[in-house]
């Protein structure tokens, strides 16, 4: 975060392919359940610590911060 804007300072934006609104969801024991949600995502990386044993790892991307209808997701990874 910048202490100090001046008139003649670049301006800083949100890039327009950020996935803006996703859903993170697992699978176990045959239940989808919800893992994390946001609808207002600023941040480029998440690490989520699942601590279970899991079927599926399922990433929805809803919303982008540009006005695309698709959302490119570049990388999804998990160990």
């Amino acid at each position: 975060m910048r202490s100090n804007t001046l008139l003649s300072s670049p301006q800083f934006y949100v890039p327009k392919t950020l996935c803006k609104e996703f859903v993170l969801e697992v699978e176990e024991k045959g239940e989808t359940r919800k893992l994390l949600a946001t609808d207002c995502n600023l941040k480029r990386a998440y690490h989520v610590i699942i601590g279970r044993e899991v079927t599926a790892i399922r990433l929805v991307p809803k919303a982008n911060w540009g006005d695309s209808a698709s959302t490119d997701v570049f990388s999804f990874d998990f160990v």
